[in-house]
């Protein structure tokens, strides 16, 4: 199931999602897991985790959304998780 993250509880979970975030940033070149931790609590993008059925994480994503003079844009800064 995917739940959207209230930005007071980032972090309460960050723990969970930090090890996702860290692999998915390892070959960013200028994004560290620590950027995306800021960026989350200071409410500038949105969390998304994946949970499975035993309520552990499986994925997350994290995007900003962008507003344009004609158009509204979600940007996904970073996206990870297990395999399969």
């Amino acid at each position: 199931m995917i739940h959207k993250v209230p930005s007071a509880l980032v972090a309460d979970l960050w723990p969970s999602i930090e090890p996702h975030v860290t692999a998915a940033l390892e070959y960013h070149p200028f994004l560290q897991h620590e950027d995306i931790r800021l960026i989350l609590f200071h409410g500038g993008a949105q969390l998304f985790l994946a949970v499975g059925e035993e309520r552990k994480v499986q994925g997350f994503a994290v995007m900003e959304v962008v507003q344009y003079p004609r158009r509204r844009v979600a940007n996904v800064l970073a996206s990870g998780g297990e395999s399969g």
